[in-house]
């Protein structure tokens, strides 16, 4: 009983993830990195704003901030992940991402930056969504 719990647990895991990015996204193009995420972190029900701040992504490799001054990034469509080369958040790894809905968003994960200090991840859904 333990292992067929288990199994199921494991495919509504799988699911899920699954339902967060859909199969077309390892063909999505820099340039749909375009436009502006909100940053934010949640703490048991509450949501704070994150010190990230508002990211600007150019899709072009440019990225920009009202919180401190921009950089560059490099997309990786093979497993979504924009990684900041330089400027303040030189380092970070965010993974991108569509919802079912359409949604698309960047999140910084604990597992993708182990060095940033944080204990929480840290969201940003694109404000155009």
């Amino acid at each position: 009983m333990k292992r067929l719990i288990l199994n199921y647990l494991s495919s509504c895991v799988a699911l899920t993830m699954l339902s967060a990015i859909p199969a077309h996204a390892n063909h999505i193009q820099p340039e749909a990195l375009s436009g502006t995420y909100n940053c934010y972190y949640m703490f048991g029900m509450y949501v704070y704003p994150s010190e990230l701040g508002k990211i600007q992504l150019d899709g072009q490799g440019t990225y920009y901030s009202s919180s401190y001054s921009g950089g560059r990034y490099v997309f990786y469509p093979s497993n979504n992940h924009v990684h900041f080369i330089d400027g303040p958040i030189a380092g970070l790894v965010a993974e991108y991402s569509v919802d079912n809905k359409g949604r698309t968003g960047i999140h910084f994960y604990i597992r993708n930056n182990p060095n940033a200090g944080w204990n929480v991840a840290q969201r940003c859904p694109n404000v155009n969504n």
